[in-house]
This record gives C-alpha cells, sequence and structure tokens, in this order.
C-alpha cells in the first residue's frame, strides 16, 4: 500500500473511496460465527447448552431438544420432548440431564430419552434445578425442596439447614459445596454446614471464579456481587435480566438481555453489546476448545476467543481501515486512511490528525516521529508536537538513525533531520523512497520505485550507486536484516531476499494467499511476523528449508481474528499482537495465542444407502443391487472449523487418502468383501485424530456369487461332466462291439 504515496492522485482517490465506505462497516467487538436459521437451526429461542464427552454440543430451545455436530443440528427425541428445555447437565460418566419447561425430568440415551427418577422413584414432574457436585452427587430443587442422590436410586432430604420461612429457587455447585439461592439469601452448603453469605432478594445465578471468590448474580435488579473470605462485595453491572454467569479462563462472564460483560480477575470489565452485532444474551458454555457458546433469541453464537478484542470507530477511531500500528511504552498509534490516532491502556483512541498516509518511527533512539504533511512531528508522552517544517508537503514511509541524524524515505525523496540543532534537509532527490535501511556491514541501503541502491550521504547531498533491479510491481513496503548476508524486503509481490549484489523472489510466498507482504516485524523471540491482505505468519528463516522459512505461528479464527484482518501487526514485549487491518484494530494477549493442543474426536453420524438412512448399532450388509453408499463423520471441533483436514481409508492397515476437507465417503460398485472404513482429522494436518472413527460394514454378493451357489454350480458341473462321460464311454463301448461283431462275421 505504501507505493501509493508515491502517486498522489491514486492516494488520494482511494483515500476517498474508503472515506464513503467506512461508514457502512460494522465492528464486531470480539468475533463471532452465528448459527442460525441459514445453517439449519431454526428452533425459536435457545435456553440451555451443554456438551458430552465425545464433544458433540446440546442444544435445549423453544422446540425440544438438538444435537450439533458442527454441520448438522439433529433433533432429538422428539416424540418425547417437544416443549422448551429450561436446563441442560452434564456429569460424571457422560450423563445427560435435561429439565422441561413442564417440570419434568429426563435423561439421555444412546438413541433417545428416559425419565430421570425422583425420590420416590417415579420421574421427576416439578425439578426447578439441579447440578453435580465435584464428587459426582445431584443436587436438584423439586417443589422448592433440595434433594441430593448419594447414587443412581438413593436419594436424601437436605432441608434442615435452610430457614424453613425461607423458599429454595436454585442451587449451583461452587468446588467441593453448592450455593443454593432461596427467596430471600444465598447459602453455602456442604457435609458440616449451612452458611448464609448474602441476604438480598431476587438471586438467581451462582458461579465460582478462578480463585476462591464465589460470584452471585440477581435476576432482574442490577445486582452482582463477589464473595471472599472477607465478606460480599457488591460489583457494578448493567440493568437488564441477567441470564447466565460463567467461568471461562480468569474472566466471569455474565449474559445479559442485550449484551455480554465480562469481569476479569483485576476487576476490569468490557461489554460485547447490540450495537456491537449481538442479538441478544442467552446461556451461555465453555466447551473443551475453550470456546465461548451464546445461545440467543434468534441463533447461537460462538466466540472463538472472546479475549481478543477489536477497536473499531465507535472506540475513537478514526477509520476501521487501518494499514500501521506501533507500539510505544504503553501507547499504540494507529495509522488508518483517516488519519493518525492513539491510544493508551483503559481508554479510547484519539485522533491526532486527519489523513496523512504514512507512518509512525519507534524504532530510533530520537523518540516517535511522524507527519502530518506539512510537519515533522514528535510525541511527547501525550500528543504529537512540531519539530521542524518540511519545505514541500510530504509524508514518511520509513526512518533509519544515522548518529544523532534521522534520515527519513519520503514521498518526496530522502530527508535528514539534526537533532543536534533541529534543522530538516532535503538531501537530493527528487523522487520519492519506498524504504532505508542499513545492513549488518553498516552500509545505507535505500528501495526507490523499480532499483534497490546503496545510498552514500555527502554533506547535503545524497548519492546512489550500486542499484539493483527490483520487479516493477512490488514496491518495497518493510525491510528486515535476516543475517549478516541476507536482508528480506516485503512488497507488494511478495517478499524477497537482497545479498547486496542479487534479488529474488523467496519461494516460500506460495504460503502468501493474498500474495501481499505489507509487514515483516520482529517479534520477541527472534522469529519474523509477515503480514499482508489475508495472511498473518510467524516466520522462522533458514536458509537450507523448502521455501527460506518454517511457519511457527499463524493466528487466525482459533485466536479470535476474522478473515483480512491484517495487514500489519507489532508484537510488544509481553507477547501480545497489535494487528491494524480492514477491520480495525486487534489485540490477541499473550495468552490467547495459543493453537491447538489436541486433535477432534471423530465420530459416525450417518450411513445412507442409496439415500435411505440406517440405523447404527447393528450389523450393517449392503445388498447387491444397491448402487451407492455413503458414510458421513463429524470432526468435534468447533473452534476455526476451517483448519479441519480429513483422510480416509477402506481397510484398516490400507493407506490413508491424502488429505481432504470433506468428512463424507461415497462408495459404488465395490466388490462383495468385509470393509472397515476409517476417518481421522487433524487441524494442522500433521497430528491426526488419536483414534479414527470407523464403520464396518459388509457387501454381499449378488445369489450367484454366495457359496451356496457355488456349490450348487459345482455339483451341477459335476453331474454334467459324469453324464458326458458316460456317454462317452457308451459311445466308446458301441464302437468296440461293432468291431467285435465285424471281426467275427469275417472268421
Amino acid at each position: 500500500m505504501r507505493s501509493f504515496w508515491r502517486n498522489r492522485r491514486r492516494f488520494f482517490f482511494v483515500l476517498c473511496a474508503l472515506l464513503l465506505l467506512s461508514g457502512s462497516v460494522h465492528a464486531q467487538r470480539s468475533y463471532f460465527t452465528l448459527y442460525d436459521q441459514d445453517y439449519g437451526l431454526n428452533v425459536g429461542e435457545i435456553a440451555a447448552l451443554a456438551q458430552d464427552d465425545a464433544g458433540f454440543l446440546w442444544i435445549g430451545a423453544h422446540r425440544g431438544l438438538l444435537r450439533f455436530d458442527g454441520r448438522n443440528f439433529v433433533p432429538w427425541a422428539p416424540d418425547k420432548l417437544d416443549e422448551v428445555v429450561y436446563q441442560l447437565l452434564h456429569g460424571p460418566g457422560d450423563v445427560l440431564l435435561v429439565r422441561a419447561a413442564s417440570g419434568r425430568g429426563w435423561q439421555r440415551t444412546a438413541e433417545g430419552l428416559q425419565p430421570l427418577a425422583g425420590p420416590d422413584g417415579n420421574q421427576i414432574v416439578s425439578l426447578d434445578s439441579f447440578d453435580f457436585d465435584r464428587d459426582g452427587r445431584l443436587w436438584a430443587v423439586i417443589s422448592g425442596v433440595l434433594w441430593r442422590r448419594d447414587d443412581a436410586a438413593h436419594w436424601r432430604r437436605i432441608d434442615h439447614r435452610i430457614p424453613g420461612t425461607e423458599k429454595v429457587m436454585r442451587v449451583f455447585a461452587v468446588g467441593e459445596a453448592v450455593v443454593v439461592l432461596t427467596d430471600a439469601a444465598a447459602w453455602r452448603i456442604d457435609d458440616q454446614a449451612a452458611r448464609e453469605l448474602l441476604r438480598a432478594p431476587d438471586l438467581w445465578f451462582a458461579t465460582r471464579d478462578s480463585g476462591d471468590g464465589i460470584w452471585i448474580a440477581a435476576h432482574f435488579s442490577a445486582g452482582l456481587w463477589r464473595i471472599d473470605a472477607s465478606g460480599a462485595h457488591a460489583i457494578e453491572r448493567p440493568g437488564g435480566r441477567a441470564l447466565d454467569l460463567r467461568l471461562r479462563g480468569k474472566s466471569v462472564w455474565l449474559s445479559l438481555d442485550r449484551q455480554l460483560v465480562a469481569y476479569d480477575d483485576t476487576g476490569a470489565s468490557r461489554a460485547i453489546t447490540t450495537a456491537d452485532g449481538l442479538p441478544s444474551g442467552g446461556p451461555l458454555l465453555v466447551d473443551h476448545e475453550n470456546s465461548l457458546w451464546l445461545g440467543t433469541f434468534v441463533g447461537l453464537l460462538q466466540f472463538p476467543q472472546p479475549d481478543t478484542w477489536q477497536w473499531g470507530e465507535s472506540d475513537g477511531l478514526p477509520s476501521e481501515h487501518a494499514y500501521a500500528i506501533v507500539e510505544h511504552e504503553g501507547s499504540v498509534f494507529a495509522s488508518t486512511w483517516s488519519g493518525l490516532a492513539h491510544w493508551k491502556t483503559g481508554a479510547k483512541f484519539v485522533l491526532d490528525f486527519p489523513p496523512f498516509g504514512g507512518v509512525v518511527c519507534s524504532d530510533i533512539p530520537q523518540g516517535v516521529l511522524t507527519s502530518d504533511g506539512k510537519h515533522l512531528m514528535r510525541w511527547n508522552g501525550d500528543r504529537f508536537e512540531s519539530i521542524a517544517d518540511w519545505p514541500k508537503p510530504r509524508v514518511i514511509s520509513a526512518c533509519l538513525a544515522n548518529g544523532d541524524d534521522v534520515l527519513m524515505a519520503t514521498s518526496t525523496g530522502l530527508s535528514r533531520f539534526s537533532m543536534h540543532d533541529r534543522t530538516l534537509h532535503d538531501l537530493a532527490s527528487s523522487e520519492g523512497i519506498d524504504q532505508i535501511w542499513r545492513d549488518a556491514s553498516g552500509d545505507i541501503y535505500a528501495a526507490k520505485g523499480e532499483r534497490v541502491c546503496r545510498v552514500t550521504i555527502e554533506a547535503a547531498n545524497s548519492v546512489m550507486d550500486s542499484c539493483v533491479a527490483f520487479p516493477a510491481l512490488a514496491r518495497a513496503n518493510t525491510v528486515a536484516q535476516i543475517s549478516a548476508h541476507e536482508t528480506w524486503i516485503s512488497a507488494n509481490d511478495g517478499v524477497f531476499g537482497f545479498d547486496g549484489e542479487h534479488i529474488k523472489r523467496l519461494s516460500g510466498n506460495r504460503l502468501i494467499e493474498g500474495g501481499v507482504a505489507s509487514t515483516l516485524a520482529p517479534s520477541r523471540d527472534g522469529d519474523w511476523w509477515l503480514s499482508g491482505s489475508g495472511v498473518l505468519l510467524r516466520v522462522h528463516p533458514c536458509g537450507g528449508c523448502e521455501g527460506n522459512w518454517l511457519v511457527r505461528e499463524a493466528p487466525g479464527r482459533w485466536q479470535g481474528l476474522p478473515g483480512n484482518s491484517a495487514i500489519a501487526v507489532s508484537e510488544n514485549e509481553r507477547g501480545d499482537l497489535w494487528i491494524a487491518g480492514n477491520r480495525g484494530i486487534w489485540r490477541v494477549p499473550h495468552d490467547a495465542r495459543e493453537g491447538p493442543q489436541r486433535m477432534p474426536t471423530v465420530v459416525p453420524v450417518r450411513v445412507s444407502i442409496d439415500g435411505a438412512d440406517q440405523r447404527f448399532g447393528q450389523a450393517l450388509e449392503i445388498k447387491p443391487d444397491a448402487h451407492r453408499i455413503e458414510l458421513e463423520f463429524a470432526a468435534l471441533s468447533y473452534r476455526d472449523r476451517s483448519l479441519l483436514r480429513f483422510r480416509s481409508r477402506l481397510h484398516e492397515n490400507g493407506e490413508w487418502s491424502a488429505p481432504t476437507r470433506s468428512p463424507i465417503l461415497q462408495f459404488a460398485a465395490l466388490e462383495p468383501d468385509d470393509y472397515h472404513a476409517e476417518m481421522a482429522a487433524s487441524l494442522d494436518g500433521d497430528h491426526w485424530s488419536a483414534t479414527a472413527a470407523s464403520v464396518q460394514f459388509r457387501v454381499l454378493p449378488p445369489w450367484y456369487r454366495t457359496v451356496w451357489a457355488r456349490a450348487m454350480f459345482f455339483f451341477a458341473i459335476v453331474c454334467v461332466a459324469a453324464w458326458l462321460y458316460r456317454l462317452r464311454v457308451a459311445a466308446l463301448l458301441r464302437v468296440e462291439r461293432e468291431r467285435t461283431r465285424i471281426a467275427m462275421d469275417l472268421h
């Protein structure tokens, strides 16, 4: 993009177009995916969520219970349950319990639902709330009475520890104890005693945080408390009806009618509201991959990494189309097509000045420098101030410290600023300079249009010689000194290597999907961040490896980044990533950069023969007249399904197929035999499911290829052969007799 600066007409045309478009850009405070009617989810409001041991997601909605495998929403036992499901509870032994609006309790089975037996041995019909404690015991509020099930059949009434004047409403497990909410107070109950935690009405949700605190939220009023050893502490929260309270990592998430609020372990809060595209609040779930799920009034939302956060125009950013970003001593500087803005912890972005088309230089000892087009500006810790005037307007594309001076590549040529006498001079050059840098030997080089030249500074002039041709479509964006003998140049046509004499396009450019390499930025561990339109990679240079680099990290949707969101990147000393792109400014905390830690579980979900689905759990035999067999598998990974790859084989010890994106196997005209179809999944292409999913089936032979048919054919052949043999013998005997008769007649 920096090549635009060398052509003002083109730059301002693009700028005006982006300004017109920027008003329609809608920010997503934290990136999410919405599953709704377009994905086959059409069951009204979602009221409950759970996940089982295999990884299936279970959804309680206004039209009963559904199972989700990442591709298909399957109604579960609709003949038994066709009402609102208010609560789903997963427990030890992969038990899944259901509480319906009628108060009836159900337990999931392999193929349906069975009634949940209560203290009287019959199905519970007035269930208000339930939860499993750490020891696997089931606590339940039935008709306003607290019960505990110690094993599969033994229930014990627990009502002597709470005053009889209070009505028991709900129960929640919090570590080794449970919190019981009544119509007047919150009680902590363990095997020894009951202790009052809080006295307040309308209490509805409770959870435990990452420390020893217990969080309690009121339902309709704006009450929220954290309770620790020192007592109950009221916490400010937005108004609205509380719909769920859930711990994820070090944050407690509160779901309200119109927003989600996260409270971290420092007490700071952040919110995602309907203004950020949130349809509504609802039940929450943290799945096995640490994604956050939200059931809303219109569909199911998945936040792959809600700790990754976005700043947009509502946060003071001049435009959500950003192309450069720098962090310096706690301040973040974002260059957008509508101006430069800075951000400090806990604040919004503040506009520094309107469109200028340049970058902020922060990697020089002279301080943080930039240009507003007419002046050279320096950051004073609070704002930019002018320190010199340009002879004529220009923008800065790169800076280089040269003793007490700063050399600047600008849109009108090479300039020098002296910190000693605060003077600014243009060195002899009338053409724009794209980049300037110093190699390991101390020589200064500049990228200028279609050439890379060595620069010699002589008094008030600069001399460029030893020029090397640079591809016309490239245009240098940034430069990285990889080693003593190699420099990498990121450009609009990929990444190039420069050794002082030759320029070559690196073979690793095949990994750059968008083709544009906007930024090469250092990482804190010695690698380099390569970013551009559609790509964000942390690469490790290696001269002897294929592609000239190894990819160490590739943040994307798994880390909470939407597609095409990275044009420039900056990593701070804590390991946090600041990313500028066409979707605003994003921050990926160091803790959120972790990639997949385990490969997904794969399970078979559908078997179809000539379009007719078959039931699992029975011997699968394919008749000879069947024309098409289809096996569908599900990889129970949801955080970034674009990473999923599948491989298969048809025999247990056979060769695996090449990786593909489809989890469906289709066969036609299989030879009669016993088959063992297997499917495995991967999120990185190198590591695969520990246990492959399998479907065993037998293709039956046609009747004429069965054992009995072959035996019959063999018997028939033997009979025909014997008959033919007897005919042959009889014919020979007739001939012999005739010869004998003739011989006797002659004699």
